[in-house]
């Protein structure tokens, strides 16, 4: 209801301006309108820190109860009073008609008053506020990101912008001594310790004012903000300003980095190691600098390295690194100074000799002109460096498939893939079953070359069924800097049964009449991957068959995965009574080495005796017999065979 009642008088206000000053709107309009606009956002923001507890007619004498404080109020109910009386536990107070008073936080507002003809008597109205004090801080400071050693400005405005004067008022901006010393405190707010704080009264539309310096002591990056405290009438508030952002680097701001980072580093390659030291100070020299580098035994020292510094895509310059003094083999030293504002470098060429991880460690020691102070400090860089493994290459692969008693000649050689580093005392073996096979040996082998280290013929073993044989080929061997590998490639070999011979039969007919002839043609397929030579191959006839032609071979050669025509002959089944199978069996052999292989098949003829032609005739010798008559009959039966 109260932001109604204002924003109704600021339209009434309005529109008696509209009228006072219509001429001068007809010209300038838009300053009336942002006048108003201006009086609205005011009005607004005025009535933020106000909250309406109560609004309503009273009599005199009547007890209210406003955010847990009572109050009595009295007036002359007899006639339009012009005043009232608040008794606020025994302490008075009056109030004007058309005005307000505050007590503790509540202000209490007499409008008017009207006759009550129920009762009799005037009533007054009241409107009543909790009103609280509406604290605004602002903190700044002048360079959010100083060295160690430097000073910052902090300056601190705190105001009690509407509201009611706040009682035991307390500002407290705390400082750690271990990070900041609190130089300066001026204006409103006193030095306690290491904090600047200001206890008091802040009045309304009061405001306090602070300044104060503080020295960076050490090394951070975090917010800080200052808390406030006060009686806002019925508790002590506490609430915190917002954050101020504090980096603080050091005086010397050691930073490295290896050139090319984005590649891969493998062992007999150069890196350049770049180590930037900037002297952050404004006006203050580093002095005495004494910084250590310690590599690893993995990193070898070469010397200093020149780096090129870009300043627009056309033009650059060549600058040279910093001298440095080699203090041993892992260790390289540098010493001097370095203006304020200022930076230089170091650029060392290492060769890397060792693969895995090589940490950098450097450590150094400074102090800052005008001071006696000592200042430390150590950093970790990593490189990761590989080592291009000793490349394998063979005239099989894993999964490859063998006959029993396959000769096979096996290639394995190696090769350097390294474009930087020899390799030594290289050694080759085979762990397998299949055959034994000598280790081989190579005492150096240099970069981005290739040997044979096995050329040997073996033997498949004999199996009675398929067999897969491990046949894995070690590799150790030493790089020029030291650094020992052993690899391990894991083969599988198949060695097959031998499949050796098939045959099959070609056989005109399968069922034949007694005499009958048929023709018979006998293939055999080799089923290895070899030639196989000298193959005898016969068949076995049954004896009561007549035979024509060839059924044996003795000297017969087969191309590997080929299949020939044995022979080809002709029979004449025999002559049986009734039906009769006869089974024939074709053998093939083969010598090698020492074994002698066979292999048969059988198949049958089925012989059915011949079947009878014969015809029979009948002749009757006198057509037209009488009745009672005898004739004759004569019956004729023929075999044309």
């Amino acid at each position: 209801m109260a932001i109604f009642w204002i924003i109704l008088l600021i339209i009434i206000l309005a529109i008696v301006a509209l009228k006072l000053f219509s001429l001068l709107f007809s010209i300038t309009g838009k300053i009336l309108i942002v006048v108003l606009v201006v009086f609205l956002i005011y009005a607004i923001a005025v009535n933020a820190s106000r909250d309406l507890v109560y609004k309503g007619y009273i009599f005199s004498d009547q007890s209210i109860t406003l955010d847990n404080k009572a109050f009595i109020i009295s007036f002359d109910e007899s006639r339009h009073p012009s005043n009232i009386q608040l008794n606020y536990y025994g302490s008075y107070f009056f109030v004007p008609q058309g005005t307000c008073k505050t007590i503790v936080n509540i202000e209490i507002c007499f409008a008017n008053s009207i006759f009550d003809t129920d009762f009799g008597k005037y009533k007054v109205n009241i409107s009543a506020y909790r009103v609280v004090p509406d604290i605004t801080i602002t903190r700044v400071i002048d360079d959010s990101t100083i060295a160690v050693g430097d000073e910052a400005e902090i300056t601190v405005n705190v105001t009690n912008c509407i509201g009611i004067p706040s009682q035991n008022f307390e500002y407290i901006d705390y400082f750690s001594p271990e990070e900041f010393e609190l130089l300066h405190v001026t204006g409103s707010c006193n030095k306690e310790g290491n904090n600047a704080v200001y206890r008091g009264l802040l009045k309304e539309n009061n405001k306090i004012s602070c300044k104060y310096t503080i020295k960076a002591l050490k090394e951070i990056e975090r917010s800080s903000r200052a808390r406030v405290s006060y009686f806002d009438g019925d508790e002590i508030k506490r609430d915190f300003s917002s954050n101020i952002n504090f980096k603080v680097v050091p005086a010397l701001d050691i930073s490295s980095y290896f050139n090319d980072s984005d590649r891969n580093v493998f062992v007999g390659e150069q890196v350049i190691f770049i180590v930037n030291m900037s002297n952050n100070k404004e006006s203050d020299d580093i002095k005495n600098i004494t910084l250590n580098i310690s590599l690893p035994s993995g990193l070898r020292y070469d010397e200093t390295a020149s780096i090129s510094m870009y300043f627009n895509s056309t033009s650059n310059i060549t600058v040279q690194s910093q001298p440095v003094k080699k203090i041993s083999d892992s260790v390289i030293q540098f010493k001097g100074e370095i203006p304020s504002n200022q930076s230089k470098f170091i650029a060392l060429k290492l060769t890397a000799t060792k693969s895995g991880i090589s940490n950098i460690f450097i450590d150094y020691l400074y102090s800052i002109e005008g001071s006696k102070e000592i200042f430390s400090a150590e950093k970790k860089d990593s490189l990761e460096v590989e080592h291009k493994e000793i490349t394998l290459f063979t005239n099989f692969k894993d999964g490859d498939t063998f006959d029993a008693g396959e000769q096979k000649l096996i290639q394995i050689g190696v090769s350097n893939p390294n474009e930087n580093v020899f390799l030594k005392n290289i050694s080759v073996k085979i762990d397998t079953n299949i055959s034994n096979i000598p280790e081989a040996n190579l005492s150096y082998l240099d970069s981005g070359k290739a040997n044979y280290m096995i050329y040997q013929n073996i033997a498949m073993p004999y199996v009675s069924s398929d067999t897969t044989y491990p046949f894995n080929i070690i590799v150790s061997y030493d790089t020029e800097y030291g650094e020992h590998f052993t690899e391990i490639s894991e083969f599988n070999l198949i060695v097959k049964t031998i499949a050796g011979l098939s045959i099959s039969h070609d056989i005109s007919k399968t069922t034949v009449e007694s005499g009958e002839q048929f023709s018979i043609k006998t293939k055999v397929k080799n089923e290895r991957n070899v030639d196989i030579k000298n193959i005898r191959v016969f068949d076995v006839v049954p004896m009561e068959f007549e035979r024509e032609g060839l059924n044996s071979v003795s000297n017969l050669n087969i191309n590997a995965n080929d299949e020939v025509v044995a022979y080809n002959y002709r029979m004449t089944a025999p002559v049986v009574d009734s039906p009769k199978t006869y089974y024939f069996r074709t053998t093939a052999t083969y010598k090698e080495g020492n074994k002698t292989f066979a292999f048969e098949r059988t198949y049958q003829v089925t012989v059915t005796p011949k079947k009878k032609d014969l015809s029979v005739a009948r002749v009757i010798a006198d057509s037209k017999p009488s009745r009672g008559a005898i004739i004759d009959v004569i019956y004729t039966i023929s075999n044309p065979d």
